[in-house]
């Protein structure tokens, strides 16, 4: 390992432990603010009150949450040995924010002045299409977040290739989209979803289907990051580090879908 990376792994380390994540508790209490002001306010006192200045209109918020994503892509391409560990984390928040995009499109959301970015795109504009024709059909927003998980795993399985401990999460993810699927389409009583949305994933977390569809996407968190932890063990690797950016980019993304609700005045 040379001297570079022997200073930005520890320096990464430090980094994740001396900056606390709001939590669950944290994103409850912003999501039940009663206006702008008021999460604005609370927003002050976390480690994201950097932002609040932006946040007060749609294209200074936009620009805000892009530069904090911004920071944390830097953060792990300078620690991670691989350029497509990034590349995986952040495929996952790209796919997130094209979700807000698509329901905002299917008039979920609610419009503003200024579309999104990612809408403006010819590629993810087709993915949006895509979701919002199945969701024409079947009338439910989940269908539209089951579509779009399907580009993302394709996507995410052809970054992997070539790569065991990639393919490894890879696979996982897969799985647990294949759980998800069968759970939503039970749920919405429309087993024609399993042939649109299958993408080949073994059985091994069918037990998860005995619970309720809440608890299902909770245990596939869990499940997902007690992967990820695993690397916490690397003596000199980034598995910890990535973890912590993982964490960050699902709380960032949650604190943009709640300010987005009060600053449209709409339940998203």
């Amino acid at each position: 390992m040379d001297s570079s990376s022997q200073y930005l792994y520890p320096s990464g380390r430090i980094a994740v432990l001396t900056t606390e994540l709001m939590g669950k508790a944290g994103l409850e209490r912003l999501d039940r603010t009663k206006d702008l002001s008021e999460f604005l306010s609370i927003l002050s006192a976390t480690y994201l009150r950097d932002l609040v200045p932006d946040l007060r209109d749609e294209r200074g918020g936009e620009e805000a949450f892009a530069d904090e994503r911004s920071c944390l892509r830097n953060f792990i391409e300078e620690l991670a040995p691989d350029p497509r560990v990034p590349e995986m984390i952040f495929l996952r928040d790209r796919y997130l924010k094209l979700k807000l995009d698509a329901k905002r499109k299917a008039g979920l959301m609610g419009t503003a002045e200024k579309g999104l970015e990612a809408a403006e795109k010819g590629l993810e504009d087709e993915k949006i299409n895509r979701a919002l024709e199945i969701y024409s059909e079947l009338k439910d927003p989940i269908v539209i977040d089951l579509v779009l998980d399907k580009e993302w795993l394709e996507e995410l399985s052809n970054l992997a290739k070539g790569e065991n401990s990639l393919e490894r999460i890879a696979t996982l993810v897969r799985d647990l989209y294949s759980v998800r699927v069968k759970a939503f389409s039970k749920y919405l009583g429309k087993e024609s979803l399993l042939e649109k949305l299958e993408f080949g994933g073994l059985c091994r977390f069918d037990e998860l289907l005995s619970l309720e569809l809440g608890e299902i996407d909770d245990r596939i968190s869990s499940i997902l990051f007690e992967e990820l932890e695993k690397g916490k063990y690397e003596p000199y690797g980034v598995g910890v580090v990535a973890l912590y950016v993982c964490r960050r980019i699902d709380e960032l993304s949650s604190v943009r879908a709640i300010w987005l609700e009060k600053l449209l005045g709409v339940k998203g």
